[in-house]
């Protein structure tokens, strides 16, 4: 979209486009309280919360968000895994660069007690947890999936090292009611995109909807075509 068009209709940014900044991104409520649960409680509890729905619900813009809270908060780890169908010995090669721990994938030991450290480091100086951030995690393997949740808790699992969050559809739910991860599913703090989208009086997350109506709204008001229709 070019400038023209763009100051035609009073608008600062492409409506469409996917870079869309995210002060230009309408949060619901729903979502802002999902925020400032991780924000305030998770980060400091630990554990793991999860955001899922269809494909183009906006999950991954629900992550954009909170990655961009999180990273003006003082002395807050934000990580994110961008491979998440990695076979074991690539999550911790990721893992480890992420966080910034050296590790050799052949010493699968070396790298959970050093990527353990440094997240009982890091929680033992700022009083937070590290917070690892994964889109698209219906394509992390079973086997994954239960490695990051024995790495992420200690004590006889009564203490968080890490604060997940993930973002998945369907498939990610069907995963974790699996009966080898039935003790993951009970872990998650859940958060239905679909259903809050709904609740929000039919808002969504990203202003693109809004741009639609608003640039369909002014063509009928050029043409003479009734107004309803922009809204249906």
């Amino acid at each position: 979209m070019n400038h023209k068009l763009l100051a035609l209709y009073g608008l600062k940014f492409n409506p469409f486009s996917p870079e869309l900044p995210v002060d230009a991104i309408y949060v619901p409520a729903k979502i802002e309280s999902f925020c400032w649960r991780i924000e305030h409680a998770q980060i400091r509890e630990g554990g793991f919360a999860m955001v899922h729905g269809d494909p183009g619900s906006g999950k991954s813009i629900v992550l954009r968000l909170l990655a961009e809270r999180l990273k003006k908060l003082p002395d807050v780890t934000v990580g994110a895994i961008n491979h998440p169908q990695s076979n074991l010995a690539d999550f911790y090669r990721e893992l480890g660069d992420v966080f910034g721990v050296p590790l050799r994938p052949s010493n699968r030991w070396g790298g959970f007690k050093a990527l353990r450290a440094r997240w009982l480091a890091h929680m033992e100086s700022t009083r937070c947890r590290a917070v690892l951030l994964v889109d698209e995690a219906q394509e992390m393997t079973p086997q994954v999936l239960s490695e990051l949740r024995l790495l992420a808790s200690a004590s006889f699992d009564s203490q968080s090292l890490l604060c997940i969050v993930m973002a998945g559809d369907a498939r990610l739910i069907e995963k974790l009611r699996r009966e080898e991860h039935r003790s993951d599913w009970d872990r998650y703090a859940h958060i239905e995109y679909n259903r809050l989208a709904q609740e929000e009086e039919g808002y969504v997350c990203n202003l693109c909807t809004f741009f639609v109506h608003f640039c369909v709204l002014l063509s009928c008001l050029h043409c003479g075509t009734c107004i309803v229709s922009a809204f249906v």
